[in-house]
């Protein structure tokens, strides 16, 4: 089974209303992917709850660094669009490819 992770921007300068509208396209995406027989990993549905709930104390790195331990053990990476503005996507991206993962969803 392959393995993807779906990359793209989560934060949003509306709040939780933004970050919600972030985690439906992600969800979406992953939805998709999962029923082409794809094991997805998606940090927006995954996480959320998680960072909202009980892990307000990690920062950005912690997560990113969470993040790109599943980019590397992933076969594709799926670029949602807006992740160009995002600086955690870029960081993925940049992971992704100097691992030579297949590189879908919006590109460069």
């Amino acid at each position: 089974m392959k393995r993807i992770y779906i990359a793209g921007p989560y934060s949003s300068p509306d709040g939780y209303e933004g970050e919600d509208r972030n985690t439906m396209v992600a969800a979406e995406v992953s939805a998709r992917y999962l029923k082409d027989g794809w094991a997805v990993f998606c940090p927006h549905t995954m996480t959320r709850d998680i960072a909202r709930n009980f892990a307000k104390e990690l920062t950005w790195e912690d997560w990113l660094t969470s993040d790109l331990a599943w980019i590397a053990v992933c076969d594709a990476i799926y670029m949602l669009p807006g992740w160009k503005q995002s600086k955690g996507a870029q960081y993925e991206y940049m992971v992704a490819t100097a691992l030579g993962l297949e590189i879908l969803g919006e590109r460069r």
